[in-house]
Parts: C-alpha cells; sequence; structure tokens
C-alpha cells in the first residue's frame, strides 16, 4: 500500500523536480548507451577500412610504379645481355675469320708458285722449288693454327674435309703429287687448291656475317677484300705460268681474264661498303707504286699472251715469272694489310660495344637488385605497419569490451537505483522522453506512523545512525504490509 501511494505521489511531482531525478542517474545509461553506439561504429570503420585504405595506397604509390620501372630495367637488361653475348660472338668470329684468311692466304701464294713449278723448264724448277718448300711450311703453320673447324666439315667442290688434320694430309698428299711430276698439270693445280680457298672464304664469310648487323658494312667490306685476295692469287698463278711457260692456253687466258674481272668488281665493292677503304687502300698502295705500275704493265702482257720466250728468251721468261709472282704477292699483302686494319678496327669496335654491353648490364643488374630490394623492403614495411595497426586496434578492441562491460554494469547499477527511487513504468517512459500520466487504483491503503521520542533520540545519535535505524524501520513496515497483501 505504502509503494502504491509513493507511485502515485511520484507521479503528481512536477516535471522539473522528475527530470532532476531521472537526470541525476537514468541519464548515465542513455549516455553510455550513445557512447558504446559510437565507439562500435568507430571501431568497425577502423577494421572495414584502415587497413585496407592504406594497404590499396601502398600498392598504388610504392609497389606499382616499383614493379614498373622493375618490368622496364628487366627489358633492357635482357637485351643489353643479348647484345654482350652478340658481341662476344661478333669478336670469336673476328678472330677465326682471321684464321681463315691467314690459311687462304698461305694457301694462294703455294697455288701460284706451284703453278709456276709445273709450268717452268728444268733450269727454273729448282730456283722456284727452293721459294715453294719456304711458302709450304708457312701454310703448315697457318693451318696448324686453326683453332676451329666447320661443323660438319669443310665442303669443296670435290668432297667434304672432316678435320684441319685431314686438310693437312690431303695438301701433303697433293705436294707429293708435283714432286713426283705425277701429270699435274696447272689447272690441276689450280682446280685443287682454289677449291679448298673458295670453300675457306665462304666459312670465313658465313662467320663474320652471322652475327652483329650493326657491323655489317666492315664486315661486307672485309669480305670483299678477302675475296679480292683470292682472285688475285688465281691472277698471280696464272700470270706466273704464262711467263714460265712462254704463253698460255685459252682456257688459263680466260680464267685469268673472268679472275681479273671479278677482282675489279669486289675492290669496287669494298670501297663502296666502306668510305674509308678507298682512302687506305690509295694510301697503302701508293707505298709499293712501283710493284703496282709492274703488274699492270705485265698483265697487259698476259692479256695480249704473245710467245714471250720467242721474243725474249726463256730465261727472261722465267726471271719475269718470279718478278710477277713477287709484285702481285707485294699487291695481294697490302690488300690483306687494309683488310687486317679494317679488321682490328671492326673488332675495337666490338670490343667498345662489348664493354658498353658489360657495364650496362652491371648497371641495370644493380638497378634491378635493389628495386627488388625496395620491393621486398616495402611489403615488410607494409607488412609489419598492418601488423602493428592490428595490434593497436586488437589491443583497443579489448580495452574498449572491458570499458563496455563497466558500463553495463554501471548501466544496471542506475537502473536498480532509478527503479527504487520511481516506479519501472514511469522510469522507462521518462526515459523515452513520454508524457507520464497518472495512474488510478480501485483500492489503496495508507499506512501512518510515528516514533516516539524520535526527537530526543536525534540528538542522541549520529546522522547515520537515524538513517539505519528509519531503513530498517521502514523495511520492517514494508514487509508487514507485503505479507498482509499477500495472505489477504
Amino acid at each position: 500500500m505504502l509503494s502504491q501511494l509513493q507511485e502515485q505521489s511520484d507521479v503528481t511531482q512536477p516535471p522539473s523536480r522528475r527530470m532532476s531525478l531521472f537526470g541525476s542517474v537514468g541519464n548515465i545509461s542513455v549516455l553510455s548507451f550513445e557512447y558504446n553506439r559510437e565507439v562500435r561504429d568507430m571501431l568497425k570503420e577502423i577494421e572495414n577500412k584502415g587497413p585496407r585504405e592504406r594497404l590499396v595506397k601502398t600498392i598504388i604509390v610504392i609497389i606499382i610504379p616499383l614493379i614498373t620501372l622493375l618490368s622496364i630495367c628487366i627489358v633492357s637488361l635482357v637485351e643489353n645481355v643479348e647484345n654482350f653475348q652478340t658481341q662476344r660472338e661478333t669478336i670469336s668470329a673476328i678472330q677465326d675469320n682471321n684464321d681463315y684468311n691467314r690459311v687462304v692466304l698461305s694457301l694462294m701464294a703455294e697455288r701460284g708458285l706451284s703453278a709456276i713449278f709445273i709450268g717452268s723448264n728444268d733450269m727454273a724448277k729448282e730456283k722456284v722449288y727452293s721459294q715453294l718448300l719456304v711458302r709450304r711450311s708457312k701454310t703448315n703453320d697457318a693451318i696448324g693454327q686453326l683453332r676451329v673447324w666447320p661443323d660438319g666439315g669443310l665442303q669443296t667442290s670435290a668432297e667434304v674435309i672432316k678435320s684441319k688434320t685431314d686438310l693437312q694430309d690431303l695438301v701433303k698428299e697433293f705436294r707429293h703429287k708435283i714432286n713426283r711430276t705425277m701429270n699435274v698439270t696447272i689447272k690441276d693445280d689450280m682446280d685443287f687448291y682454289t677449291n679448298i680457298t673458295q670453300a675457306l672464304s665462304r666459312e670465313a664469310i658465313y662467320k663474320s656475317r652471322s652475327h652483329d648487323g650493326n657491323l655489317w658494312p666492315e664486315i661486307v667490306a672485309q669480305d670483299s677484300l678477302l675475296q679480292l685476295s683470292d682472285f688475285m692469287g688465281i691472277e698471280r698463278a696464272i700470270g706466273g705460268t704464262r711467263f714460265a711457260a712462254c704463253r698460255l692456253d685459252e682456257d688459263l687466258s680466260e680464267m685469268f681474264r673472268e679472275a681479273a674481272l671479278k677482282g675489279d668488281i669486289l675492290r669496287r665493292m669494298a670501297e663502296t661498303y666502306h668510305t674509308s677503304v678507298a682512302e687506305h687502300l690509295r694510301e697503302e698502295l701508293s707505298k709499293i707504286d712501283s710493284e703496282q705500275q709492274a703488274v699492270d704493265d705485265m698483265k697487259e702482257s698476259i692479256f695480249e699472251n704473245a710467245n714471250i720466250c720467242e721474243s725474249h728468251g726463256e730465261e727472261y721468261a722465267s726471271q719475269q715469272s718470279l718478278d710477277w709472282y713477287g709484285n702481285v704477292t707485294e699487291v695481294i699483302e697490302t690488300i690483306s694489310k687494309v683488310r687486317n686494319a679494317l679488321s682490328e678496327q671492326t673488332k675495337q669496335t666490338s670490343k667498345e660495344n662489348l664493354h658498353s654491353a658489360q657495364t650496362k648490364v652491371i648497371i641495370l643488374g644493380t638497378v634491378v637488385s635493389i628495386i627488388i630490394l625496395l620491393c621486398l623492403a616495402a611489403g615488410i614495411y607494409n607488412a609489419l605497419h598492418i601488423q602493428n595497426l592490428l595490434t593497436t586496434i586488437g589491443m583497443y578492441a579489448k580495452k574498449l569490451h572491458s570499458k563496455t562491460q563497466e558500463l553495463k554494469f554501471e548501466k544496471k547499477r542506475t537502473d536498480q537505483l532509478l527503479y527504487q527511487r520511481l516506479p519501472k513504468s514511469v522510469a522507462d517512459q521518462l526515459r523515452c522522453n513520454k508524457r507520464v500520466t497518472a495512474g488510478y487504483f480501485d483500492c489503496v491503503g495508507i499506512y501512518f506512523s510515528d516514533i516516539i521520542g524520535f526527537t530526543e533520540l536525534s540528538t542522541q545519535s549520529t546522522p547515520m545512525e537515524v538513517v539505519d535505524l528509519l531503513n530498517s524501520l521502514y523495511r520492517y513496515g514494508d514487509k508487514c504490509i507485503y505479507f498482509s497483501c499477500t495472505n489477504g
């Protein structure tokens, strides 16, 4: 009955008093609820957006540019590695080309002396033979210094020579036939040596042209000079034979004219492909101007193909054959000198390109390594940063959970205090900012009580003792009223 009366009395209290009661206790739960909701939203936003946005930004700002730069550097590195390998192969091919060229020149010189030896009379043979032996020794040395041999053997028009040992044996056998004068003609001599020199020239040209395309003009000029030397070698052999044998038959005379024509074409080709060849060739030939003039004069005599022995005698003809051989050899060696200079220039250019490519490979390799390290460092830093961020969020979430539990506990206590001061229905309406209407009860009970001697008792007691006394009495009274109402 007392509680019902208390409920009725509290409802009729002024709004200001009711709000002060609610503001002193109930507002704590409302504020705690609002704070809890805001913190949860903030935490959710951090967990869902923070690390993800940071990761995306890191990838866009750091990783993607680094990967792009890395890709460009790798492509350039691969190109320079290929260029480096090409330059190495080019230098090796030039060296092999020079080896083949040395053998070709030696065989051409031997071919010319052999032809003169075959066409000479008995008086001149002994003199020519001593020079031929020296030339054969140089040819053997040149063949022995070959470092490589064509894959699958050296293909000539007659057969395939499988190794340089087979070539040495083949040349040695042919020399033996010449020494024994076993029906070896000048035509046989020309065919034998020319087949070998042309096969070696083709191999040298193939090796030089199968590499760096940037050096194509120099390589074509070198190949043209090599073939020019070969055709001049043919002219040397046939011309020497003409003087030794007094005159040429029609076949050899036609071969001489053809060799001279092809030689002129190849010289113009070399000068066209590389402009410095013409100037260098003129400069070097001017140093042997007398020999060059003698060759031109004697070539006109060979074209006429008159019997020199009838007009000047055999001894003169024999000496002319040696002079021709020596003069043409000087010209061929001069051409070879120009070719070797051009070859060295090409080789030097390849070495410079090789050094440049090697430097670029080292630089790009270093850059690629640095970029990879930067990518790894950026990835590790990003992973550690995100890990630290997630750890911080986790710690914050734990702390927030603890605070939330404390707030729930405090909310529960404030609700209990509020419900002790106000009826629950009234408190809930006030919390929702609703108007509280007065309640109607059909039957109520009013309890009046008084404590005899309370004033005197209060003066003799402390404030807390008075409060405890009143609290005990009214609790006891409430129990009695509740018991009586429950049992009817």
